[in-house]
């Protein structure tokens, strides 16, 4: 009986666990590139509502690899467009690897994950947020790129 209760207790709290990891997360989003490919002009856009703004949040970019990525690093540009009508560009720098050629991130195989803080504070104002992102590389098509996402979380005690 008490070895029941262990297995019950011990799958119950897996579970919880498991479910309770993005409990912070306000919203994910990964688009993926045919042929691995990222054209020049291909922009992903990424929308969201936010209905809270008395709560700080970080929002990453996430980006997948592969080994044969040809460069350490990858430019892109991020417009940002708010639900009280501002528009902000930006110029984003993603590095990829180390100046010595070692992957950063995340290496599982062939794929290499990457997630980067872009911004960390309050959206202030409750509505529907869009970022839109297009690779600024010198190249018009970048191959070996498997997707790009945008993360949005809650901040909590522990990133204090």
């Amino acid at each position: 009986m008490k070895r029941k209760i262990s297995v019950v207790l011990v799958i119950f709290s897996l579970f919880i666990g498991i479910v309770s990891c993005d409990k912070g997360m306000i919203y994910e989003s990964n688009q993926s590139f045919e042929d691995n490919t990222w054209e020049y002009g291909d922009v992903k856009t990424f929308s969201f509502t936010m209905k809270d703004s008395m709560k700080p949040c970080k929002i990453y970019l996430n980006m997948r690899t592969t080994l044969d990525y040809e460069f350490s690093n990858i430019y892109m540009n991020l417009y940002s467009n708010y639900p009280n009508g501002r528009v902000d560009t930006s110029a984003l720098e993603f590095f990829l690897a180390e100046p010595s050629g070692k992957w950063l991130g995340n290496v599982s195989g062939t794929v290499i994950e990457n997630k980067a803080m872009i911004m960390k504070g309050y959206l202030t104002d409750p509505g529907v947020y869009t970022f839109k992102l297009e690779q600024a590389m010198f190249d018009n098509d970048l191959g070996e790129i498997l997707d790009v996402g945008l993360r949005v979380e809650n901040i909590t005690l522990e990133d204090y």
